[in-house]
């Protein structure tokens, strides 16, 4: 449950702060990996209820930053960037 908290706060930043997303965001997929390892590695032992908590305020948040987007802003990611509601649909499924 720890790499989906990570992808929705990610997801967030990329949205709410794309500068900073832009930053810190790995040049490669080892990069990528490393990165989600310590999402992971940053919750160790938590009980379940807590970690059901903390991916709900997440996904809370990333639903507040779509719907604050403007539907013409481009949100960067990992690949090509892409429009809020496409973001949204990817988180979805």
């Amino acid at each position: 449950m720890s790499h989906l908290i990570g992808c929705d706060l990610l997801a967030r930043e990329a949205v709410d702060a794309s500068g900073e997303f832009l930053r810190a965001r790995p040049a490669t997929d080892v990069g990528l990996a490393e990165l989600i390892e310590h999402h992971i590695a940053a919750r160790p032992g938590l009980p379940a209820e807590r970690l059901r908590q903390e991916w709900a305020e997440a996904f809370v948040a990333l639903l507040t930053a779509f719907r604050s987007s403007r539907r013409e802003q481009r949100v960067p990611w990992f690949g090509a960037p892409m429009s809020p509601a496409t973001g949204a649909r990817r988180c979805a499924s």
